[in-house]
């Protein structure tokens, strides 16, 4: 079950929020995967973001990712521990053009985003701390 929400806050000040509630279940394999959760599957992940529009073109905005334990392999023999991570963005947005800087990460929080290669002594750890710069033109 997944929802969102859209609203917002001020006349210059938008969130969204969402929320994931997974179940996920093996129902072919071998006898030591059937009816485990699949790896890098969390029972719960959601989000909130929040962008306020200033006057002058610019905006500024962040939120934060939640996911809640998740396995490491399809025999469910070892966790990845909750985590969040929290990003934020400033933006000179014109109609023709935006000027975007990206944060990953602020508080560069150590956290793992999954299993590797099905096995429960192996992670994929989550981005560190990095900027992005963009610029998007439209014709």
């Amino acid at each position: 079950i997944e929802a969102q929400a859209y609203g917002h806050l001020a006349r210059n000040w938008d969130i969204t929020a969402a929320i994931a509630l997974m179940t996920g279940e093996i129902v072919e394999g071998t006898p030591q995967t059937e009816g485990r959760r699949p790896l890098g599957v969390p029972s719960v992940s959601g989000s909130v973001w929040s962008v306020y529009r200033f006057a002058g073109d610019w905006e500024a905005g962040g939120g934060a990712f939640w996911s809640s334990e998740k396995f490491l392999d399809d025999q469910n023999r070892g966790k990845l521990p909750e985590y969040y991570r929290f990003d934020a963005t400033v933006a000179y947005v014109r109609p023709k053009y935006e000027l975007r800087l990206n944060l990953f990460n602020v508080f560069d929080e150590q956290y793992y985003y999954g299993g590797y290669q099905n096995s429960p002594s192996r992670v994929l750890p989550g981005q560190p701390r990095e900027m992005q710069l963009t610029l998007l033109y439209r014709l």
